[in-house]
């Protein structure tokens, strides 16, 4: 009998760990299966919030996208010049756009020197004026036709600036901002039914109050020309409802 009743306890206390060692790992793996759902939903989130501010960012804010990327790009050249009030020449040369250099192969040069700034003066008037005309190109056009106007009037002023010679080293936004001036004067016009040439007269007299020494006259003239082209031909693709006075 002793020996029988010490075989049931050594089987009972068997049992008694093996059930403990198997709700333990019922609960080991019940915590890494909520760890690893808690894991799945935090990343599932970030990654939803992360495109939603993307999707805002690219969708409803491309001026100060925009905006951003020129001071990002204005800092980058200052830390490399050691000078934040002015650009160094070695840095200009590089980043900006010297048609000696882009007649030899750096065509990105067309491309970087629209967020390069000779200096804080430069960049601190350029995004004033982005910020003016850029707002008021938001409510009037999509965001793909927003930055179509801004690289496509940038680009046109820095290959017009090529026929100024091969030692022109130019910089700035201008060109890009005449643009969005250019898209935004034709498109209201026409939308209200004016005469061409009443806005063609007045984005030439703002074009030409901008005319001072040391302004890239090339670049201003290819941008604000691309930015009235690309306003007209958008302005064409809306069907503008003409208020009736009662």
């Amino acid at each position: 009998m002793p020996l029988a009743s010490r075989n049931t306890t050594n089987t009972t206390a068997y049992i008694s760990i093996e059930s403990r060692k198997s709700s333990r790992y019922k609960s080991c793996k019940s915590c890494l299966e909520n760890a690893e759902h808690y894991y799945e939903r935090f990343f599932r989130t970030c990654y939803f919030y992360l495109r939603k501010l993307g999707g805002i960012a690219f969708k409803t804010l491309p001026t100060v996208v925009l905006i951003g990327a020129n001071v990002a790009m204005y800092v980058y050249t200052s830390l490399l010049s050691g000078n934040f009030v002015t650009m160094s020449e070695s840095v200009l040369f590089y980043y900006g756009q010297w048609n000696l250099a882009v007649y030899h192969g750096y065509y990105w040069q067309l491309v970087s020197s629209m967020f390069v700034h000779f200096d804080i003066v430069h960049i601190s008037s350029n995004m004033l004026f982005l910020f003016i005309f850029g707002l008021r190109a938001e409510d009037l056009f999509s965001t793909a036709e927003y930055y179509s106007i801004y690289f496509t009037a940038g680009l046109a002023g820095n290959l017009l600036s090529l026929l100024a010679g091969p030692y022109l080293l130019s910089a700035g936004a201008s060109g890009a901002i005449m643009g969005v001036f250019g898209a935004n004067v034709i498109f209201l016009r026409k939308a209200v039914r004016q005469p061409i040439f009443i806005s063609l007269a007045y984005a030439f007299m703002f074009f030409i109050l901008t005319a001072s020494e040391g302004t890239n006259l090339l670049a201003h003239l290819g941008g604000l020309l691309a930015g009235l082209a690309i306003g007209y031909f958008l302005a064409g693709t809306r069907n503008f409802v003409r208020a009736k006075r009662s």
